[in-house]
């Protein structure tokens, strides 16, 4: 069974103030998979929440279903 959170992906990025910029973070199968109660490595179906924001208390999400 697989944490309910794990950092997969992280990118420090220093910005002047006013400015913005695009950050580009790659998330592949592995990044989802996990051993499964028959011991396999594998991507379960079922939903999955994508987070990713400024800080832990400013985070958005969006939902990946896996079918």
């Amino acid at each position: 069974m697989a944490a309910r959170q794990e950092l997969r992906a992280f990118a420090r990025v220093t910005l002047d103030a006013g400015t913005t910029t695009v950050v580009r973070l790659r998330l592949g199968g592995d990044d989802l998979a996990a051993v499964t109660r028959d011991l396999r490595f594998a991507v379960e179906p079922g939903r999955y929440e994508v987070e990713a924001g400024e800080s832990s208390g400013a985070l958005r999400a969006a939902v990946l279903d896996i079918v």
